[in-house]
C-alpha cells in the first residue's frame, strides 16, 4: 500500500496530457506490481480534483491524468495493490480486457483486490454491469467507489452479489477504459 500527499508543483502549468510527473519516485525492490496499474487519486489546489497515478512493472510511480492543469498536491492513499496468485473472472457481453490488461482477484491476508482495465462497449456512455465475480471475491457489503477512466474518473459499485457495475461515465479524451485498480474491500 502506498499513502502520504505530495507536493508536486514544479512552477509549470503543464497539463493531464502533457505526460508530466511521471517520476515522482520508485516503489521498494520486490513491490513492484506484476503489471502497470492506474489508480484514481484525489489532487488539492484549494478544491478537491482528481488525478490518477500510474505504478509500472518496474516500480516507478507518477501522475498521468485528471484535470489541467495538474495540482500541486496529490493524494497517494488507497493505491493499494496485492501480489500473489492472481484469479481470474468473466467479463459481461460486450466487454474486453484494454491493450491486454489482466483482468482478476487476489485474495490476500483477509482483504480482495481487482485490478486490471476494462475496455468499454462502443457506443457506451452511461452506466453498465462490467462483470460479475465469483462467490469468494464478492463483498460482504455493497462498495462505492471511484476508479480511474480514460483520463478521468468514474463511480464503481462492487455489489453484494459480485456485480461490478460503473456509472458517470464522462471522457472527453475518448479513452474508454475503467480501471479496477485500487478497488479492494474485506473477503466475506
Amino acid at each position: 500500500m502506498i499513502q502520504g500527499m505530495l507536493e508536486t508543483d514544479d512552477g509549470t502549468s503543464a497539463g493531464a496530457g502533457a505526460g508530466l510527473l511521471t517520476d515522482l519516485g520508485t516503489v521498494p525492490s520486490g513491490m513492484e506490481p506484476d503489471e502497470t496499474r492506474y489508480f484514481a487519486v484525489a489532487g488539492y489546489s484549494g478544491n478537491d480534483r482528481a488525478s490518477i497515478v500510474r505504478v509500472s512493472s518496474n516500480g516507478t510511480v507518477g501522475v498521468v491524468g485528471g484535470p489541467s492543469p495538474t495540482y500541486p498536491y496529490v493524494m497517494l492513499s488507497g493505491i493499494a495493490y496485492a501480489q500473489g496468485a492472481r484469479k481470474t473472472f468473466t467479463l459481461a457481453s460486450g466487454y474486453a480486457a484494454y491493450a491486454g490488461s489482466l483482468i482478476g482477484y487476489r485474495i490476500r491476508d483477509g482483504m480482495v483486490y481487482l485490478h486490471g482495465r476494462i475496455q468499454l462497449p462502443s457506443g457506451t456512455s452511461a452506466i453498465g454491469t462490467a462483470a460479475t465475480l465469483p462467490s469468494e471475491a464478492q463483498p460482504p457489503f455493497d462498495v462505492v467507489t471511484e476508479a480511474a477512466a480514460g483520463g478521468e474518473h468514474v463511480r464503481v459499485d462492487v455489489k453484494t452479489n459480485g456485480e461490478i457495475y460503473w456509472q458517470q461515465y464522462s471522457n472527453p479524451s475518448g479513452e474508454r477504459w475503467i480501471s479496477l485498480d485500487g478497488i479492494h474491500y474485506p473477503a466475506k
